[in-house]
């Protein structure tokens, strides 16, 4: 199978040039994708970096690692690998500082180039590219607080979901998101933008299953060995339910199961699903690590979603599932990712 001897190469790499490495981790437990989850991937890191003997830095922040970079760019060190999961800062800032401050300085960068990163930070700009490719993204709709809708307003009556459009979904996401459209809502609409600054996204909600697809990009080959398939309350198909940062965070502390594999719902549907994140990922020029999230209705009709810029990769998440469903694991992932930066 391609992906095993994509891990199994990639492994080879990172004990061919763990002696010349050095890892840089910049890591905030106040960033807004969960404290949970950084602390989780942290300490996963750091003991990673002990067990192999890795050398390594840990920055809580984005400005003791430029202080720390701009005195030490140039180093005894062969390698120098930079993961990023601090975003503190104004809104775009937050998620092109590090990778811009990388590619200025030719170090090498878990993740997207700067200009993906601001890209993949507003779904106008990417649902908009993605429904012009022809691909299929629910109709939606834009309102921005300075400017008013500046495409036309929904249909009455038609049930929508609300989010804002420069963050990511379960993090804007709450229960009252979901709502049959009527003009009595524009001030809550207003409000959320007002709020955060940013334009908010009023789409058409889609009732069934929520899929999302962990992908690794190695140069110019996509991984997506498996299409999982989200748990609400134990059931597979969410319906009319959609998954918020708490509930998603609630799982990861219980034992309930998070992920399965979509195949088990259907294996026909896993196969177009694929092709549509491949296309995505293309169309975006997206590289190294991603998620595509997508809603599939009764009719087995497949909507994208979201796309993950830096999705989390901390333990017991959709990276480690797919790994784990092929024999292998949450450490194998980690060394493959980080070896497959170096040919």
């Amino acid at each position: 199978m391609a992906f095993i001897e994509f891990v199994k190469r990639n492994k080879k790499r990172f004990d061919e040039i763990k002696s010349g490495l050095k890892i840089l981790l910049v890591m905030s437990s106040n960033n807004s994708t969960g404290n949970n989850s950084t602390r989780i991937t942290e300490n996963a890191l750091l003991h990673l970096c002990k067990k192999h003997r890795l050398d390594h830095e840990f920055f809580s922040n984005e400005n003791d690692f430029i202080k720390y970079s701009l005195n030490n760019i140039t180093s005894k060190y062969k390698y120098t690998l930079v993961y990023n999961q601090s975003f503190s800062g104004p809104l775009f800032s937050r998620r092109i500082l590090i990778p811009a401050f990388c590619g200025y300085n030719n170090v090498d960068f878990i993740g997207n180039d700067a200009y993906r990163m601001g890209l993949l930070c507003d779904k106008f700009h990417y649902y908009s590219i993605l429904k012009n490719l022809g691909i299929p993204v629910a109709d939606f709709w834009y309102y921005r607080y300075d400017s008013g809708w500046i495409t036309e307003k929904p249909i009455q009556g038609l049930k929508v979901i609300m989010k804002l459009s420069n963050e990511n979904n379960k993090l804007s996401i709450k229960d009252e998101s979901v709502f049959p459209y009527s003009d009595d809502f524009e001030d809550s609409i207003h409000n959320l933008s007002v709020k955060y600054c940013q334009g908010v996204i009023v789409q058409k909600f889609i009732v069934g299953y929520e899929v999302t697809i962990p992908a690794i990009i190695d140069h110019d080959t996509i991984y997506t060995p498996h299409v999982l398939g989200l748990f609400y309350d134990d059931k597979l198909r969410p319906g009319h339910n959609f998954i918020t940062q708490e509930y998603f965070t609630n799982t990861q502390k219980g034992s309930k199961n998070k992920y399965f594999d979509f195949s088990i719902v259907n294996s026909e549907v896993q196969y177009r699903i694929k092709s549509y994140s491949h296309r995505i990922i293309n169309a975006l020029g997206i590289k190294g690590l991603t998620r595509i999230d997508l809603r599939i209705d009764d009719s087995w009709d497949i909507y994208f979603n979201d796309v993950g810029s830096m999705p989390s990769i901390a333990a017991n998440g959709a990276f480690q599932t797919i790994y784990e469903m092929n024999g292998m694991s949450y450490e194998d992932f980690l060394i493959s990712t980080i070896g497959m930066y170096y040919k």
